[in-house]
Formats: structure tokens, sequence, C-alpha cells
């Protein structure tokens, strides 16, 4: 069958599944033929052998059946890089890229300690550690599973450490300059989990009210952070004002609640003084 044919018919079978129907019968496509998904436009009467279309339609029947796009080719692009991931991570989002933008406008290339709180597939600690390479970067997380992704996906970056361990525990006081976290943070009975059913949901909520890991993570930073330090916290849209009282509570000065591109506040930061 042509490409265009099979993504014609394809992208009907998604409409009400998908937002972006199409898109997604691209990336799937592409995936299978080991092309850019921009080829398909170029090459729209390309014929598929029946292996790559039995390979597509199965891809395909994942996706009807609500599965992300990430997880079934098994990647997520995130700042300049794809990651690896799989239903032991949480996939990376477009906002969290603001944790990285915000960290290279504030820090220069000056040798620091930072922390990723919650690593998951690694692609906060491995997008820093990749534009700062003078930096010490090293991931947390409590999952094994996780972990095995975040090293696989920072092979060759000699700046990277990975640690199995829940939050600061373990961490020495004073000894770190920077802490970034996007930690789980929506709220229990939340009725966009019925959308997420595919992701870890301990990498997704945290209490009744989404912040019971952003409690813990910011006393906890503030002691691990040396003077001056920062700490970074992404969090849901309805939560900012909490976030800093947090802050606020734990001695931190300077504390600032930022928003993404889309106007929807996302990150609270503060500097231990």
């Amino acid at each position: 069958m042509r490409t265009d044919v099979l993504l014609s018919l394809s992208s009907l079978k998604l409409d009400g599944i998908s937002d972006t129907p199409l898109l997604d019968c691209q990336i799937m496509l592409g995936h299978v033929l080991g092309k850019p998904r921009e080829w398909l436009y170029g090459h729209s009467d390309a014929t598929l052998t029946d292996t790559e279309t039995t390979c597509f339609q199965q891809m395909l029947t994942r996706r009807q059946n609500g599965e992300p796009i990430a997880y079934i080719t098994g990647t997520r692009s995130f700042w300049k890089r794809e990651f690896m991931v799989t239903p032991a991570v949480l996939i990376p989002r477009p906002e969290t890229e603001l944790i990285i933008d915000t960290v290279l406008e504030r820090l220069d290339d000056a040798s620091i300690n930072v922390l990723d709180l919650g690593t998951g597939s690694g692609a906060i600690a491995i997008s820093l550690a990749a534009e700062r390479t003078t930096w010490q970067v090293t991931g947390i997380d409590n999952s094994g599973e996780a972990l095995s992704i975040a090293r696989l996906n920072g092979e060759g970056l000699l700046n990277l450490d990975w640690l199995e361990g829940s939050w600061c525990n373990g961490i020495k006081a004073a000894s770190v300059d920077l802490i970034v976290s996007n930690p789980p943070y929506v709220e229990e009975g939340d009725s966009h989990l019925d959308q997420l059913t595919f992701e870890p949901v301990s990498a997704l909520t945290s209490g009744p009210d989404g912040l019971d890991a952003i409690r813990d993570i910011v006393p906890a930073g503030y002691h691990c952070l040396k003077t001056g330090g920062l700490l970074i916290v992404e969090h849901g849209y309805r939560q900012q004002p909490t976030v800093m009282s947090l802050f606020d509570a734990a001695g931190f000065k300077d504390v600032e609640g930022l928003v993404d591109l889309q106007g929807n506040p996302r990150l609270v930061l503060g500097k231990k003084p």
C-alpha cells in the first residue's frame, strides 16, 4: 500500500482517540520506515512491504487502545535529544523544558554540583549535563528500573552520576549548588488521570492535593543546598501560591513563580540565604 493511502485511512481510525490523528500516524510510519516524518511528504507514492505494513498496523492498534505514541515508538524528544522511554518512566513533557531554560539563563558554566530529584528518564539531568560540561550532575530516583533507562540515555556524558534513593535522603547538608525537580504533583482523583493510565502512577500523583512530594522536597532541599544555592520545582497550574508558601516557610528568599509558554504557572524557584 502507498504511504499516502495508508496515512489517510489510518488517521480516520484515530478520530476521537487522538487530538492529532494524522501526526500520530506519520510518527509511527516514520518509525517503521526508519525515516524522519518530513521524508513522508516527498515520498507519498512510496510502497510499503508486507512486513512494514504489518508492523505499522500493530502500532496503530496500540494507539487505538490509548497507548501514548512515546511508548509505542520507545522515544520522546526533549530539549535537544531523543530519549528512550518505557512504561517505567514518565514521558517528558515540553513544558518541563522551562526548567532547562531557567537554569541556563541564570547560571553560567562555573563548576557546580547539581541534583535532579525524581529523574525518571534522566531528561532534565542529561540536558543540563550536556549544556554545561563543567557541572557535575546527579540524577536521583527511587526506581531502579527508571535509573536503568536514565543510564542508557546518558551514555557518553562524563559529568553524570545516578543514585537510587528518595529525594535528598543521604545527601550531605550544604553540599549542593542547584536542585531541580519535576516531582509527581497530580491530585489523587484528578480526572486527567483517566488519560494517563499507561504511565507510572507513582510518577504522577502525590497525595490528595498532589503536594506531598513537594512538601518533602522543599525543606530537604534547603538542608542540602549551600548558601546561595537554588531550588527549582515544577508544579501543577493551580498549585503555585501554595508551593511558594512552602518555599517561604522553609526559609528560602527571592522566591519566584514562573509561567510556561502557554501562560500557565509552572515553576517556583528560591534561593537559600
